[in-house]
């Protein structure tokens, strides 16, 4: 049960920042062929290695966690990645889970994500993150897209599984695999993973209160606040005979079930600079934040006011965001 739970707040959690309709979940569970539309396609992107599987030699955290993986390929040089789906393409890095154009999207666990790791398992980093050349679709098809030999980038957010909120989120990512043994192909080792922690002297946290267009508090669940930190905060994976890896803060916040006067708050964040995104239906906006250390910075929201009513508050589409980095 509790590993249900986990895996459904993590889907959760992928389909409302990035903006999933019903519609397209239910295509999706219905298995309908997806076609391509003119754009980027995983048979487009060349093979980088040999090798037909790819590794992330992940270690351990300070928390439980569970991972949502988004996996990139760097398409052929003088090409360009083009898309109609917003976030499929970050520069000439190709994301085929953001892509239900691309035949192959079928060989995704998850809109926008290649798997999805239960928190569950407790011990599950130790194993890697293993990408094949082949998966398993929802109608138990094998699907070839050849992603192992092609992936040059690995998408890591990493969601403390932690009841008592004392750890928060991170994210990060893996752009290289050096290593070959045999026919995979391996990153550098990935080492500890450090996370936000409450009572850190560099730990801050976003708190705020939301209200709506008629000026009530808004209720639980109408809307979904991510935060994602672009600024080194200094913290790095730790160092295990090769290389250390940056990390950054993330995470979200909601109005919890039982909460009446619409406040809403993240868990801790390591200080910095983060774009925030909230997310309801019809109504999206990105807005900058600055988290200070040792104390909660406010950013309340009023639905009926322009820009949320804050100034450094704007409208953005859906998917604008992209992808992490």
């Amino acid at each position: 049960m509790r590993g249900n739970r986990s895996r459904r707040a993590g889907a959760r959690g992928a389909a409302v920042r990035w903006g999933l309709g019903l519609a397209l979940a239910g295509a999706v569970a219905a298995g309908l062929p997806a076609q391509a539309a003119g754009g980027t396609t995983s048979a487009e992107v060349p093979s980088r290695r040999p090798q037909t599987t790819t590794v992330v030699r992940t270690t351990t955290a300070d928390a439980p966690v569970q991972v949502n993986v988004d996996i990139g390929m760097a398409v052929r040089a003088g090409r360009r990645c083009t898309a109609v789906r917003r976030g499929a393409c970050s520069g000439a890095v190709y994301h085929p889970c953001f892509n239900l154009d691309d035949p192959a999207y079928r060989g995704c666990q998850l809109y926008t994500l290649f798997q999805v790791l239960d928190a569950d398992r407790r011990f599950a980093l130790a194993e890697g993150i293993r990408i094949g050349s082949t998966s398993t679709a929802r109608d138990g098809r094998e699907v070839r897209h050849d992603w192992g030999s092609k992936v040059t980038s690995v998408d890591l957010e990493l969601y403390a599984f932690d009841v008592e909120r004392r750890f928060g989120d991170v994210r990060m990512r893996v752009a290289g695999f050096p290593h070959v043994l045999g026919d995979t192909a391996y990153s550098d080792l990935v080492g500890h993973i450090p996370l936000p922690q409450a009572g850190d002297a560099d730990v801050g946290q976003l708190v705020g209160r939301a209200r709506g267009k008629d000026g009530r508090p808004m209720p639980p669940r109408s809307f979904k606040l991510d935060v994602f930190g672009h600024t080194n905060t200094g913290h790095r994976t730790g160092l295990l005979a090769q290389r250390s890896f940056a990390v950054f803060g993330f995470g979200g916040a909601r109005v919890e079930p039982g909460v009446r006067d619409g406040s809403f708050s993240t868990k801790p964040l390591w200080a910095g600079a983060y774009d925030v995104h909230v997310q309801r239906k019809g109504a999206s906006f990105r807005c900058g934040l600055d988290v200070v250390a040792g104390r909660p910075v406010r950013l309340d929201l009023d639905f009926g006011k322009a820009d949320l009513g804050q100034r450094r508050c704007a409208p953005m589409g859906s998917l604008e965001q992209g992808v992490p980095g």
